[in-house]
């Protein structure tokens, strides 16, 4: 998804103007990570030997507690194992550092400087734990002049029910 810099709505730019904080979700809204966590799944999917899930199923998943998003993807069979299943996908998430590359999509360092500027507040949601919205801040520009976050381990969780 590309940011664009233009807005051409002149309404949505006088609302702009009173906008004083916004919340951005992090994998496939700032951060293009689809791809290492479509890799990731399959990975541990193979490790297990069961059926890989489609692509298209793995990326409705996507901004889910891992758990959640994991035990949606299991066969019936073997959704009663998705925590040892989680734990075996953070194993092997770990033990390959290709995983942990988030890019951010264009325009994101360009649309955060200028929101920046204007003195807005910017918070980041996510699925994913903390220590995985922290590598990601801490590798990219998000991390620098931003404070507040929501993920699954601090108490704002984001559920299949309630995603942004």
């Amino acid at each position: 998804m590309a940011v664009s810099m233009k807005v051409r709505d002149l309404g949505l730019a006088k609302l702009l103007t009173s906008v004083q904080a916004l919340a951005f979700d992090l994998d496939g809204t700032l951060c293009n990570s689809i791809g290492n966590i479509i890799s990731c799944t399959n990975f541990t999917f193979d490790a297990h030997n069961y059926r890989r899930p489609d692509e298209s199923s793995i990326i409705k998943t996507i901004g889910l507690r891992l758990e959640e998003g994991l035990r949606e993807l299991l066969p019936d069979e073997h959704k009663q194992e998705y925590l040892e299943f989680t734990a075996s996908y953070r194993e092997i998430f770990a033990q390959h550092p290709e995983f942990m590359i988030d890019t951010l999509y264009p325009g994101v360092p360009e649309l955060m400087q200028k929101l920046k500027k204007r003195g807005i507040k910017i918070g980041f949601v996510s699925g994913r734990c903390l220590k995985g919205i922290e590598r990601t801040l801490s590798n990219t520009v998000l991390g620098s002049p931003f404070k507040t976050r929501s993920c699954f381990d601090v108490p704002v969780i984001k559920t299949f029910e309630n995603r942004l």
